[in-house]
């Protein structure tokens, strides 16, 4: 008997190590003990050690040429203020163009290969390329919360939708009341992220605060950049990549001065040796108000862990977490961070949960369940 096929959907892995591209990457090749799994990816001249790992690990790559976000023909139109509203809400901005044109290319080959589910991870564009292949072969999909909620998606019926915090289960539960909703958190590898073993070399002085982030002005790195600065001792370490890392540099030249910071651009792959030779871990996108993958990375490194305080987060970190702030007071985030340096041991949430393991057979059984509801309708 044959092996279902799962086909994800998601053109930056092997471009970039940011949240969702290490989610597919790791639940991928897990899955890959119980399915046959095929990724499409947007093809680039990039030599990804992630991809390459999935190769080994027998996951079956696609690359697929598409219009980069970068690309003149995506940000021709983004280039005028005046629409930039316009473009939003009809979701072509310069990266939606590049999810729109990645569905359009991949297209061809979900008509005609064989495919028993779909995993977009490509926002409202994956969603809708979905439900037409749905419409036409009936392959189920599953959408994940992965991007926060967007209702385009939702609208789309997805056979299953993945929440991947508890309060974006009841909402959904609430307002889409029609849909097969689940809770799945987002998970960490145990095997790699934990306190013992290899450390990057950090010339800095001590206490180093890590953050980890795509550089771009949702994540308002800023902020730690601020806070860090206001401290008389210690130093920040910011791990990421992203257009704003040239204003962020000038920012901690100022803020902190030579000596006191450093930027890396680290694949996902030595991330880990950063964490350890790390002592306090801090993040800080006020408007996220749940956790990702790097505060389970942290919280399985045993570092303090500076968070703002959220719903999603005392769900996580216990309401009685020692190391909740708001991160927009930059005095309040200053002080705090203090604190934490000061922390030898912390009690730390129950990570062990949320290895990838663990989260891997919650979507098995999810994968499992909706094949067999297929079976019987045919």
């Amino acid at each position: 008997m044959s092996r279902p096929t799962i086909g994800f959907l998601i053109p930056r892995l092997g471009i970039t190590d940011r949240g969702a591209e290490v989610f597919v990457y790791e639940i991928a090749q897990r899955l890959q003990a119980d399915f046959d799994v095929v990724v499409w990816v947007r093809k680039s001249n990039n030599k990804s050690e992630l991809l390459g790992n999935l190769v080994k690990r027998g996951v079956t790559i696609r690359k697929v040429s598409c219009i980069p976000e970068q690309h003149l023909i995506a940000k021709i139109l983004y280039i005028f203020p005046f629409l930039r509203n316009i473009i939003n809400k009809l979701h072509i901005s310069p990266s939606e163009i590049e999810m729109l044109s990645f569905s359009a290319a991949c297209l061809p080959a979900l008509l005609s290969e064989k495919v028993d589910l779909l995993f977009p991870a490509n926002g409202v564009w994956g969603s809708i390329l979905c439900r037409l292949i749905r419409t036409l072969k009936r392959t189920p999909f599953i959408y994940a919360t992965l991007g926060g909620i967007e209702p385009v998606s939702l609208w789309q019926k997805p056979n299953m939708c993945i929440a991947l915090f508890p309060s974006i289960e009841r909402w959904l539960r609430k307002h889409f009341p029609y849909l097969r909703v689940c809770y799945i958190s987002t998970g960490v590898d145990l095997k790699k992220f934990h306190p013992h073993g290899d450390k990057a070399f950090i010339d800095l002085p001590r206490p180093v605060f890590l953050t980890v982030s795509a550089l771009v002005p949702e994540k308002e790195v800023d902020l730690t950049v601020r806070a860090v600065g206001r401290l008389k001792i210690g130093s920040l370490l910011v791990i990421g990549d992203g257009p704003l890392k040239s204003a962020l540099v000038h920012l901690a030249d100022t803020e902190l001065g030579r000596g006191r910071y450093m930027f890396v651009s680290s694949g996902h792959s030595k991330l880990h040796k950063y964490y350890r030779a790390a002592d306090v871990f801090a993040f800080s996108a006020p408007w996220e108000t749940g956790w990702s993958i790097v505060f389970l990375e942290a919280l399985a490194s045993g570092l303090p862990v500076v968070a703002n305080k959220g719903e999603n987060l005392e769900y996580l970190l216990g309401k009685d977490w020692p190391l909740f702030c708001n991160v927009s007071n930059i005095n309040q985030y200053s002080r705090t961070l203090e604190r934490a340096a000061k922390i030898k041991v912390v009690s730390r949430p129950l990570v062990q949960n949320y290895s990838w393991e663990k989260i891997a057979e919650q979507y098995k059984e999810i994968i499992l369940g909706i094949a067999n509801d297929y079976k019987k309708k045919d």
